[in-house]
């Protein structure tokens, strides 16, 4: 009798848990802190993150949405499956990585710009090492900083 109170009150618990999982929004702030929240902040460039979609991984676009809603209606009318132009798929998916990509170089940019300024700002810069000891960076360490976040910028601020 136990038995079964547990397992009963276990399944429960199990689907309440995946009742009470909505959509939100993610997006990273000027600080480089990336925050989550139920509604979309106003001002902000924020994505939305749903139940459906693998966590990590960018939402399908309305385009690519509009491409499936499109080749569904054609074998629902049809009887037959559309036609399907691979070369439009692919140059479809470039371009999607393409963007994504750009999106990367410009946060990337950014980030090193903030890291050169501080950089070049403080003579004096706190980190906490791998022993959890907070300490100053050495003046080598934030020469080696410095030609990480130029690098960064070459890399990432061109065009």
């Amino acid at each position: 009798m136990l038995l079964k109170g547990l397992l009963f009150t276990a399944f429960g618990f199990l689907a309440l848990s995946t009742l009470g999982e909505s959509d939100y929004y993610t997006w990273v702030d000027e600080n480089g802190v990336t925050n989550y929240a139920e509604q979309k902040p106003a001002d902000t460039d924020a994505r939305l993150v749903t139940q459906a979609q693998r966590f990590g991984y960018p939402a399908p676009d309305e385009s690519r949405a509009q491409v499936d809603k499109t080749t569904a209606a054609g074998s629902a009318s049809t009887g037959t499956p559309a036609e399907v132009d691979p070369d439009k798929l692919i140059a479809d998916e470039k371009a999607r990585v393409e963007a994504t990509l750009s999106e990367q170089r410009k946060f990337n940019c950014n980030v090193g710009k903030k890291n050169l300024v501080r950089l070049e700002t403080h003579a004096r810069i706190k980190i906490t090492d791998d022993s959890g000891s907070t300490r100053f960076m050495s003046s080598e360490e934030m020469d080696a900083k410095k030609t990480e976040s130029r690098t960064l910028i070459q890399e990432n601020c061109t065009g």
